[in-house]
């Protein structure tokens, strides 16, 4: 025979109110967590390499994009000028070409590419930039009176530009 004092009934009262109150919860759970279940559909096969993945189709994992380059450095004659150094910056999308906001710029320019001018005064490459990059800025290593040129990216995949030494 088991003799319960009052302290013992009512600490077993409080346990059960504590248990009908954390089942109540419990219940609740399973409709909140429907919402996260995983499509069937689309999980029907079974994946034995991580190309068998699901992915939608108009995912793209890259992040960022091929660019042709296509530039030019001329004399005055019209001849090409080999040798010489192009650096190319991405640059603030609101950048201006006058030479006040070229120089306020210098500090928020990033080097995307340095490159030399062939034999013919051309360069003409493929590199790679970010996806994010609105704004280009092409700077000349010479002193000359149009040695930086700053071009508006958008949807382009290619920059050309020709630059004329004095």
């Amino acid at each position: 025979m088991i003799i319960l004092t009052q302290s013992d009934a009512t600490q077993s009262l409080y346990t059960g109110f504590k248990i009908i109150g954390c089942l109540m919860c419990l219940s609740a759970l399973p409709a909140a967590a429907q919402g996260y279940a995983a499509n069937t559909a689309k999980l029907s096969n079974q994946a034995g390499q991580s190309k068998d993945l699901y992915v939608e189709p108009d995912f793209d994992f890259r992040t960022y994009k091929n660019i042709l380059l296509d530039l030019s450095v001329t004399d005055a004659q019209g001849d090409g000028v080999g040798g010489v150094m192009l650096m190319l910056f991405a640059v603030d999308e609101d950048s201006e070409d006058d030479k006040a906001s070229t120089e306020q710029s210098q500090t928020k320019r990033a080097l995307i590419s340095i490159v030399r001018t062939d034999s013919s005064g051309r360069v003409y490459k493929q590199i790679e930039m970010s996806n994010s990059t609105q704004a280009v800025q092409i700077e000349l290593n010479r002193q000359t009176a149009n040695n930086t040129v700053t071009m508006q990216m958008q949807d382009s995949v290619h920059i050309s530009h020709g630059f004329e030494l004095d």
